[in-house]
């Protein structure tokens, strides 16, 4: 889209070419005897104006700009030595050659503006070269005649030996202007101005007097110079003369173009008639004429049944599209027993579009197609159903088989082939390595199946498949799910719980959807079990469903892009937590708060936390923040400068669940971790993974960096985590999940500071001592959980 200070200077360009113009018409007409002069300095002025915009705007396609350049100039030459020594050769020679360089510039344009290779494959060859055999039998149908006349040794008169050009490139024009789809102000005024020189030399071979000097055509030709060198002058100039650079219409759109063509054989005729002589054989013209409409027709039959399967048809991938994929679903589901519909989806497809861009992600979905059609094999109907979503259609066979069922003698194993091995091969096609665009890449697809028997729908089928792609998704991506009744629920679950999460985010009533509340698991020294910290876990009250775990709505809200608003709510209400403790006169510990990869990726995580600080009036120290390895986190320099902001503002740094998601060194060297979470699962397998831990101990010292395990549950695993000199720890051996009444249970009250006798008073500090936190004994934690612990 062009900027508006080159939108305003397009419109005044424009206005100032066609008031002189208007002014060149007006003149001519009321000085007839300044026409020849006239014409000569319109001329001169064009040429000018095709060197003045050609170095001012710098076209890419010089090389068409000089043609036409070198056009004007033979005309200048012409009208110039007319004006100067009338009666001679060279004004009528200097006009013909500039006549033919201009008939090279517009064939150049009507022939490179045809569709390129790649799109040629698309919309179909024949087309294709039945519009460059159309455009070759008009043109040799021109030479022609032109050769005709020069061999009669030039006896039709003044400008008749170019009559027949004159009829081509007024063909060829009005082919470019109607086969494109738009065209900029630079390219009307060329479209113009090139009608108006077709017209000044047709009237001249009609009507030589009228071209004579200071007959009334040199005011048509005046008018035409003017107007083609206005268009060098125009910013659009510099895509005017670009080969195909305009976008050209569809196939069946550019048969009105054709007609221009068509017609050329009638007017060479028409204009023989007018002339008093004919340069061909009256045969040859009515054959070539022939010729012209049946190269026409044809093409207008292979336009029709492209646009016929360009609508059913994917323009990208050439596949079946919606309609195409109807008629073929209901063709298909007739049969006795029915069909296989197979919903396939690219994963994580957005981010090659993100990191290759979208020319990338296009070829790269040309070439899945292309993979899909080869895996299904020939009785399959693959279709686009739109993005990165493909169906494929399967015939089924008698009794489909339960992909969880077991396979019984040769009839079964024949069944699992053809219902579980088609969908499986689809998703070894899309995991297959390819080389896109000179990128390596390397992705995975999932499938949902349905099997459909007449009359059920194809909107209800998809539905269907979708709701069985979604369960793959969940499952991990990359496999196969058949679809089953009782997913139907889950789905419906699933929604319903979006929707109230979305309300209970944006504040709705409590009565209505319930609430989201924080819980808190103590984090302790493993020798002596004195509380150091907590974590700070969501849970959700619902109405109906009761107390929900964060495994059955978080997965919910990431599918609906609401991590961000779920990591702000949990922030503040941690937060508010720690505020009341604080206000209480309790030694408040400091509470861990997870965060997403969306979060940081955002790129206003550090300075949302800070302002959630100064408003409930914490301080830093009193916050983690920790980053999960189940999620990927990108090493970006906009995420490593967000975090090294929140440890400048005292906020630490942790990394949740290390040693079981995307466990990666460039983590501890790119961010500011300072404690290491070990997951539960280490825990849990500790005396298999004993020289393990050993080994992330050492490192981490080697680092220094805390080290705290997760899900500890028994005095053995304690013992041997302590003697492997990990200091910190939390699980169900010291305390389950506790609501925020019942951990500030676990806080002891700031002691006060007995004044000190004859010191001087000093600034308050806010009635907190800095004292240490307190020791409390193993023994004084809950053993079992309160009433309203949360396991």
């Amino acid at each position: 889209m062009p900027a508006p200070s080159s939108t305003r200077a397009e419109r005044a360009a424009l206005a100032a070419v066609l008031v002189v113009a208007a002014g060149a018409a007006v003149a001519g007409v009321a000085a007839p005897g300044l026409r020849p002069a006239l014409l000569a300095a319109a001329a001169w002025a064009a040429v000018a104006a095709v060197l003045v915009g050609t170095a001012v705007h710098r076209p890419p396609h010089r090389r068409a700009w000089a043609a036409t350049g070198l056009m004007l100039t033979c005309w200048a030459v012409g009208h110039t030595a007319a004006l100067v020594a009338p009666g001679g050769d060279l004004p009528q020679d200097a006009v013909a050659v500039g006549q033919v360089v201009g008939a090279g510039v517009v064939v150049r344009l009507v022939a490179g503006g045809l569709p390129r290779r790649r799109r040629r494959r698309r919309e179909g060859d024949p087309g294709v070269l039945l519009e460059n055999l159309l455009l070759a039998a008009v043109v040799a149908l021109a030479v022609a005649d032109l050769v005709a006349r020069l061999l009669r040794g030039g006896t039709d008169g003044p400008g008749a030996t170019g009559a027949a050009l004159d009829v081509v490139l007024l063909a060829l024009v009005l082919r470019f202007a109607l086969s494109r789809s738009e065209l900029g102000a630079s390219a009307r005024l060329l479209v113009v101005g090139a009608l108006a020189g077709v017209g000044y030399h047709l009237g001249a071979a009609v009507h030589p007097a009228a071209a004579a000097p200071g007959g009334l055509l040199q005011v048509l030709g005046a008018v035409c110079l003017v107007v083609l060198g206005g268009a060098a002058l125009l910013p659009s100039m510099d895509g005017a003369l670009e080969p195909g650079g305009r976008a050209c219409r569809p196939a069946s759109g550019r048969l009105l173009g054709l007609v221009p063509l068509v017609v050329v054989a009638p007017a060479l005729w028409a204009l023989d008639r007018t002339s008093g002589s004919a340069a061909l054989p009256a045969g040859a013209v009515v054959g070539g004429g022939a010729l012209l409409a049946a190269l026409g027709m044809l093409r207008g039959v292979v336009a029709l049944r492209a646009s016929e399967r360009a609508a059913d048809h994917d323009a990208l991938t050439g596949l079946r599209n919606r309609r195409g994929l109807d008629a073929a679903f209901r063709r298909m589901v007739r049969g006795p027993d029915g069909l296989l519909l197979c919903l396939v989806d690219l994963d994580d497809f957005k981010a090659v579009n993100d990191t290759h861009g979208h020319e990338v992600g296009d070829e790269l979905l040309r070439d899945v197609a292309a993979a899909l059609v080869r895996a299904a094999g020939p009785d399959a109907v693959v279709a686009r159903q739109g993005g990165d979503e493909f169906v494929v259609l399967l015939p089924a066979t008698p009794e489909p088989l339960d992909p969880g069922g077991p396979a019984s003698g040769a009839v079964d194993a024949e069944r699992r082939r053809l219902h579980d091995g088609t969908p499986g091969r689809l998703v070894e096609a899309l995991q297959r390595p390819r080389t896109v665009s000179g990128h390596d890449l390397r992705g995975s697809g999932s499938v949902g199946v349905v099997h459909v028997r007449a009359p059920s729908s194809l909107p209800q089928a998809l539905t269907r498949a979708d709701i069985a792609l979604y369960e793959t998704k969940a499952a991990g991506k990359a496999g196969v799910t058949t679809y089953r009744p009782r997913m139907r629920t889950q789905v419906q679950r699933r929604q319903r719980l979006a929707e109230d999460l979305r309300l209970v985010l944006e504040g709705a009533p409590a009565a209505r959807v319930g609430s989201l509340v924080v819980h808190h698991q103590p984090l302790v020294l493993l020798e002596t079990g004195e509380v150091v910290g907590s974590e700070a876990l969501l849970r959700w009250h619902h109405p109906l469903l009761g107390l929900l775990p964060p495994a059955d709505f978080l997965p919910v809200a990431h599918e609906g892009g609401r991590d961000v608003d779920v990591d702000a709510h949990v922030l503040d209400v941690a937060l508010g937590q720690l505020a009341d403790w604080r206000g209480r006169g309790l030694d408040a510990v400091p509470v861990s708060v997870n965060v997403t990869p969306a979060s940081l990726v955002e790129g206003r995580l550090a300075s949302r936390v800070e302002r959630q600080l100064r408003r409930h009036g914490v301080p830093a120290s009193l916050l983690r923040l920790e980053i999960t390895e189940h999620e990927q986190v990108p090493a970006s320099a906009a995420v490593v400068r967000e975090l090294r902001a929140l440890q400048d503002s005292g906020v630490r740094i942790s990394l949740d669940d290390f040693g079981a998601g995307y466990t990666s060194l460039g983590y501890l060297q790119r961010f500011p971790v300072s404690l290491l979470k070990l997951d539960r699962s280490l825990v849990t397998s500790l005396e298999e993974d004993l020289d393990l831990l050993a080994g992330i101990a050492a490192m981490a010292r080697a680092l220094r960096l805390d080290v705290l395990a997760e899900g500890v549950e028994t005095t053995e695993q304690r013992s041997a985590l302590v003697d492997l000199g990990i200091r910190y720890g939390q699980g169900h051996l010291f305390s389950p999940a506790l609501a925020a009444e019942h951990m500030a249970g676990l806080l002891p009250v700031v002691p006060p500071v007995p004044p000190v006798p004859g010191a001087r008073p000093t600034r308050s500090t806010g009635g907190r001592a800095p004292v240490p936190a307190p020791a409390v004994p193993l023994q004084a934690l809950p053993s079992a959980p309160l009433p309203d612990a949360v396991p």
